[in-house]
């Protein structure tokens, strides 16, 4: 039951991503990452990662950019989840504000070397910020439907 909920969840998180447009536009989908990345073991983490990254390139993008940064910012949460024990909606808050613009930096990266698209950087804090904010109202949404499964 928790899977097809986690899966709602994704299919709902990257229609909103593709569809609702912003001035700086929040990256739902690494939210979510982050947060199934912490609340969940590692293996459901990575796959569910990795789907709503595919799910992002298949429906709105091109290529697999999303995909691999979605399943890279799964990998480095879960590798930093193990060295800060901290309460789960500040440890999520802080690898939010970390992984989001590494995540941007990395998807101006492959935009720029495999399709010579040039990306802005200036998009990069406004996204932060709002992924910031965003983050306490979306954990909170999504505390009582996932719950955390210890390694």
């Amino acid at each position: 039951m928790q899977a097809l909920m986690i899966l709602v969840i994704m299919v709902l998180t990257v229609w909103l991503q593709g569809v609702v447009q912003f001035i700086f536009r929040p990256d739902l989908v690494l939210i979510l990452t982050v947060i199934l990345s912490v609340k969940l073991k590692k293996e459901k983490a990575l796959s569910s990662a990795f789907l709503s990254g595919w799910l992002t390139d298949a429906l709105f993008s091109f290529g697999f950019v999303n995909t691999s940064l979605k399943t890279l910012t799964a990998m480095l949460a879960i590798f930093l989840k193990k060295f800060l024990m901290w309460p789960d909606l500040s440890l999520i808050s802080f690898l939010v504000m970390i992984l989001t613009p590494l995540s941007k930096l990395g998807e101006m990266l492959l935009l720029r070397v495999f399709y010579s698209q040039n990306v802005p950087l200036w998009p990069i804090a406004g996204t932060t910020v709002i992924n910031l904010i965003l983050t306490p109202l979306i954990f909170y949404l999504l505390d009582h439907l996932i719950k955390s499964e210890n390694e």
